[in-house]
C-alpha cells in the first residue's frame, strides 16, 4: 500500500465519504427517492468506515511481487485480538527490551529506531491495542445516527453485523478478486468489535440523545 500520513489519510477518507453521501444523494433525488437529512448522516458515517477500512489502496503491480502478505493472513480465531492485546502489554511491563512480533519482519534499524523511541504512546500505535480500539470507536457514530431512523435493536445488530462482514469479506477476497492477493486482513475479532461498535452507538443515542 501506499504510505500516507495519518492526516493526509483521514482528510482521504471524509473526502471520500463527503463525495459519496452527495452522489448517493443526488441519485435518491433523481430516483424518486427523497432523502431526508435525517438519512445524510448515516450515510456520511457508513461511507467513512468503508473508506477507512479499505484506503489507501495499494499498486497491484506491487502487491504482485509481495503475495500472499504475511501481515493479511485471516484470522478466523473470535477475541485473538484481545489475547494478543493482553500478551503485548505484559510483555511490554515486563521485559524492557521486548518489541512486538510485527515489526521482526523489520531491518535491523528500523527496531533499533522503535526501541530507541519506546514510549507508552509508541507502544499504543504499534500494536493491536490501536486497531482494535479504532475498529470499535469508527462504529460508534454509525449506530448514533440510527434512532433517527426509527429502527429496532434487533435491526441495529443485524445492520451492524453485515456491514463488518461486507468489510472483511471485502479484504479476504482481494476486494473481490480485483487484486491479486489480500492486502488487508479479514479478522473474527473486527467483525465482533464492529458490530458492537454500532449498538453501543445506537444505545447511547437513544438513550440520552433526542432523535435528530
Amino acid at each position: 500500500m501506499y504510505p500516507m500520513p495519518l492526516p493526509h489519510l483521514l482528510g482521504l477518507v471524509a473526502l471520500s465519504a463527503v463525495l459519496g453521501t452527495l452522489v448517493l444523494a443526488a441519485l435518491g433525488y433523481a430516483g424518486g427517492l427523497r432523502a431526508t437529512t435525517r438519512l445524510l448522516p448515516v450515510l456520511f458515517a457508513t461511507l467513512f468506515f468503508l473508506a477507512l477500512t479499505q484506503l489507501p489502496l495499494p499498486d497491484p503491480s506491487l502487491l504482485t511481487i509481495q503475495c500472499p502478505l504475511l501481515g493479511a493472513q485471516p484470522n478466523w480465531v473470535p477475541f485473538y485480538t484481545a489475547q494478543q492485546v493482553v500478551t503485548e502489554w505484559r510483555e511490554y511491563l515486563a521485559h524492557p527490551d521486548w518489541i512486538p512480533l510485527h515489526l521482526l519482519s523489520l531491518g535491523s534499524g528500523e527496531v533499533e529506531i522503535w526501541r530507541q523511541s519506546r514510549t507508552l504512546g509508541a507502544f499504543l500505535f504499534d500494536t493491536w491495542t490501536f486497531s482494535a480500539v479504532m475498529n470499535y470507536l469508527v462504529c460508534i457514530p454509525i449506530g448514533a445516527f440510527l434512532p433517527s431512523q426509527r429502527l429496532r435493536w434487533r435491526d441495529t445488530v443485524v445492520l451492524g453485523f453485515f456491514l463488518s462482514l461486507l468489510i472483511e469479506l471485502t479484504q479476504l477476497t482481494a476486494a473481490w478478486g480485483h487484486y491479486p492477493c489480500a492486502y488487508r486482513k479479514f479478522d473474527m475479532d473486527d467483525l465482533v468489535l464492529n458490530t458492537l461498535g454500532v449498538t453501543l452507538g445506537f444505545a447511547v443515542a437513544r438513550r440520552w440523545l433526542r432523535p435528530m
